[in-house]
């Protein structure tokens, strides 16, 4: 997840050697200057910041919504049905006031990523998809544990899903595969 946009990468089952990738994309939430909408809104007054930030909600959240229905339509294309999300960070309880969210630089990216995290788990939860979250710091940890395998040999496996799809395979595609893989054994 970034500002503005989201990995989305959907593993399906494997073997005894992990999950096999079928489909990974980048999906754009809000795009241009106004993905950094709360550093847009910490210079305007106070209800033109609201404004703002509501259409970037309705932008991210419409946008997120397409391209999750895209990722079903390539899934079910696959032989697949999706049943869950992973997603990649705190499980937030969304963005509060624009003031309150504007007061530091800190909470200004707190609340740009709770945005368009809100934006992602919305958009899976209306597609009937069971949603977890994993803090992106005990994402190996718990995907070692939870899948019963060494540290190492899950981090192999997740380097070996990238060399057999090639680039782009950057830590938000490695960790939106790994959550998904741990998924399966939940």
């Amino acid at each position: 997840m970034g500002t503005g946009w989201a990995v989305l990468v959907t593993v399906g089952g494997g073997d005894d050697d992990g999950p096999v990738v079928v489909d990974r994309r980048r999906a754009e939430l809000v795009e241009g200057p106004g993905r950094f909408v709360y550093h847009l809104a910490a210079e305007l007054p106070p209800a033109e910041a609201e404004a703002v930030a509501s259409e970037a909600g309705a932008a991210a959240a419409a946008a997120a919504a397409t391209a999750l229905a895209d990722v079903v339509r390539a899934a079910e294309a696959a032989g697949h049905r999706l049943a869950r999300a992973v997603v990649v960070g705190p499980p937030g309880n969304g963005v509060g006031p624009v003031a309150e969210a504007v007061r530091t630089h800190t909470t200004i990216h707190t609340a740009e990523g709770e945005l368009y995290r809100s934006a992602v788990r919305a958009a899976c939860r209306a597609a009937g998809l069971v949603v977890d979250h994993v803090p992106a710091r005990e994402l190996a940890d718990r995907a070692a544990l939870t899948l019963g395998r060494p540290p190492e040999a899950v981090a192999a496996t997740v380097a070996r899903l990238g060399r057999e799809l090639g680039p782009p395979w950057r830590r938000q595609h490695k960790d939106a595969a790994l959550a998904a893989w741990m998924s399966f054994a939940e």
